[in-house]
């Protein structure tokens, strides 16, 4: 096991990096947090984590006293080409502190050196030796999120400092100009940012003018709302063109279509990159009208010293049934621990123990509550937007049709759209039984394909085992990982509660009485969920509640590289209603949220990336203000998601799929065609006509474009 330090200073208006490495023995420790023991002190005491971190920092730069400074700690790292058997640990630590002095190597390190950071540069991990780059890349990237919403800025300076030298800080980081009547405002207008001493700083000979006044850092913690940035602005066009509907509203870089996670995250990241956002909500965005608000399981991502990115990975491809891109699940795994740390620090209050789910090897569910994740999560990124001078949302407003690189056509209005993300969530509300939201229909995924966009394994789609009998209410696999049994009526368990989800979900379907068993577990961990059940006249405590599988999760949709393109300039997706091949055939228990975080991320860093781009010309469409075939053909009815349930439910035959090819829905129709051309089961598509699976199928994708049959592809 090895501890990293990455020590962050200002020194001569350059930010620079000190990187030490601490090599350890293993250690008994469960989990690496903060507060875990890892080595016995002469006194009879043991040093934490943090303290040794602290320690070896102090050691290497010669400060004694580190009790002023900000330390905090990053993720944990595997590299398994440091050991075969992947069990090399690294721990990463973030200082963040006032002229540090030049680094004395101790005898104890490995590694103590300075690297310079060019103003702006945020990558340079990358060019450094592979203990430190995964580190410094998060350590720096951290540093941007956080210093931008916190008093961590004067970290970087004196016990006093005047605002100029506050805008140094800001500048060198973001590697950006900023306004500095800006600044003052919100600083200023922050309540317990700074603190004004009364003193003046010594004028400089030669100076004029009034000396500057000096501050200190102030009680508070929070800077709200972020300052914004007023230099490097996207090229966008100012003026308003005239159109159909009266205008071409120029009024954002980029536009997220969604309010989910994804949606959510993709507009913070495009905002922090300095582009004009626009969200587009179908609903309220403070109201719980995406999957996300109602996504019990957590957010899965390695944390503890038993596990490894290896192990995730493997887990996922396991899951995935030889459908998985392996380059988007090492994507995931690698990234996401260290979104998870940065929600930790943006306020969500993750449980202390670790959780365990279907599929997993290891305890790396990170959940809120036992089973509010989504909630919380969602809550805090809501509010960080609704915060976010430099993002627009509008409300109960909904996509039509898109032209890629132009504009997006609404109920309401023609808005250009240089860049597009549509981040609009899955398709499982079609079937009849459900644990989706009523508006989970897909409406992002015929979108993107009127747009030109290919479609693929429309087929596969996952099936909760576990969703209260007649109800939409989801009994979170969080319970069965804590110890809740399926049973018959007569107690008697027919299944392993951790399988796979589509081995559970056939196997309760088997059982037309199963019963999911609350009373092994601890209920007050999920008191809400408790409190649900109650509420819908269930005895969790002392009576097994009657459960059945429902559609919960579509795997399939619209086709992505790792960054959101769907290879179509200025159009993106992300989140359920993309794919890049991570899931397989087969999502893994709480990768969901996990893709919503890393790939919105990615997708919106790409679509400003962009933004230098020639806009098309939304003049070439010839009717800009049609909807997208299939969005206004009429509601979708119960007599439809019953069809579709029972033609292409968990169990599937070419009679019923073909029966619903003659549905008016354009994406039941997709569905049933692409599960027709996929003549075996594997994952979350099952057919009785073919029950086996056909290893001659393995990597290989059903892919759709435009009106044509479905084609098979494999993916690199």
């Amino acid at each position: 096991m090895t501890v990293d330090v990455v020590a962050l200073t200002i020194r001569d208006g350059s930010l620079q990096v000190m990187l030490i490495e601490r090599e350890r023995p293993p250690f008994d420790g469960a989990w690496a947090l903060p507060g875990a023991f890892v080595a016995p002190r002469p006194d009879g005491t043991w040093e934490t984590l943090e303290e040794l971190a602290a320690r070896a920092l102090a050691e290497e730069s010669g400060v004694a006293d580190l009790g002023g400074h900000h330390l905090e700690q990053l993720a944990t790292f595997g590299d398994p080409d440091r050991d075969p058997r992947g069990r090399v640990i690294s721990i990463g630590y973030l200082v963040f502190a006032p002229d540090l002095p030049e680094a004395v190597a101790g005898r104890a390190a490995r590694t103590a050196a300075w690297v310079t950071v060019e103003p702006g540069a945020m990558g340079i991990g990358r060019a450094l030796a592979f203990d430190h780059a995964e580190i410094l890349a998060a350590g720096l990237e951290r540093a941007r999120a956080r210093l931008e919403y916190t008093t961590l800025a004067t970290a970087f300076l004196p016990t006093l400092f005047t605002l100029s030298d506050l805008q140094t800080v800001y500048e060198t980081v973001w590697g950006t100009d900023l306004d500095l009547s800006n600044l003052r405002r919100k600083v200023l207008g922050a309540t317990g940012f700074v603190a004004p001493t009364g003193l003046a700083a010594t004028r400089v000979a030669g100076e004029r003018g009034r000396p500057a006044e000096l501050y200190k850092a102030g009680p508070g913690a929070i800077l709200n709302p972020p300052i914004t940035r007023s230099a490097r602005r996207t090229p966008i066009e100012r003026e308003r063109i005239r159109s159909p509907r009266g205008s071409l509203d120029h009024a954002a870089d980029v536009v997220v279509v969604g309010a989910g996670i994804a949606g959510l995250t993709a507009a913070l990241t495009a905002a922090d990159r300095g582009a004009r956002v626009l969200m587009l909500v179908k609903g309220r965005i403070s109201e719980a009208a995406s999957s996300s608000w109602f996504a019990q399981g957590g957010v899965a991502a390695v944390q503890g010293m038993d596990d490894d990115l290896a192990l995730h990975v493997e887990d996922t491809l396991l899951a995935g049934r030889g459908l998985c891109r392996l380059s988007a699940v090492e994507t995931l795994v690698h990234e996401i621990p260290v979104r998870v740390a940065e929600l930790r620090d943006w306020g969500v209050p993750f449980d202390a123990d670790l959780g365990l789910e279907g599929g997993h090897s290891r305890r790396r569910i990170a959940h809120v509550a036992g089973a509010e994740t989504g909630r919380a999560i969602t809550q805090v990124l809501v509010d960080r937007v609704l915060a976010d001078p430099r993002i627009t949302i509008a409300e109960t407003e909904r996509a039509l049709r898109v032209v890629p690189g132009s504009h997006l056509v609404t109920d309401r209005r023609v808005i250009g759209a240089p860049s597009l993300i549509l981040a609009t969530g899955g398709y499982a509300a079609l079937w009849s039984r459900t644990s989706n939201p009523v508006g989970s229909i897909g409406e992002g995924l015929v979108i993107a394909w009127q747009a030109g966009a290919q479609l693929a394994d429309l087929e596969f789609v996952q099936f909760h085992p576990t969703v209260v009998a007649r109800s939409g209410l989801l009994l979170s696999e969080a319970l069965r990982g804590d110890g809740a049994t399926l049973i018959e009526l007569d107690g008697s368990r027919f299944i392993d509660e951790l399988a796979p989800r589509d081995v559970v979900a056939r196997a309760v379907a088997a059982h037309p009485d199963a019963r999911l068993d609350l009373r092994p577990i601890d209920q007050h961990k999920f008191t809400g969920l408790m409190e649900q059940l109650t509420q819908a006249g269930y005895l969790p405590d002392s009576s097994p509640i009657p459960v059945q599988p429902a559609a919960h999760f579509s795997v399939g949709g619209i086709v992505t590289d790792l960054d959101g393109s769907t290879g179509i300039a200025g159009l993106y997706a992300a989140g359920e209603c993309a794919n890049t091949g991570l899931h397989g055939a087969n999502r893994l228990a709480s990768n969901s949220l996990a893709e919503c975080l890393v790939f919105g991320r990615r997708a919106a860093i790409a679509a400003v990336a962009a933004l230098s781009r020639p806009a098309a010309d939304w003049r070439s469409s010839e009717d800009v203000t049609t909807p997208a075939p299939g969005l206004d053909d009429g509601p979708l009815t119960e007599a439809e998601r019953e069809a579709l349930w029972r033609g292409a439910g968990l169990t599937r035959d070419a009679a019923g799929l073909s029966a619903l090819l003659s549905s008016h829905v354009p994406l039941i129709r997709m569905v049933a065609a692409s599960a027709l051309s996929r003549e075996e089961s594997r994952g979350g598509h099952f057919r009785s006509d073919f029950p086996e699976l056909d290893p001659t199928l393995d990597g290989v994708h059903t892919i759709l474009r435009g009106d044509a049959a479905p084609i098979h592809e494999t993916w690199a």
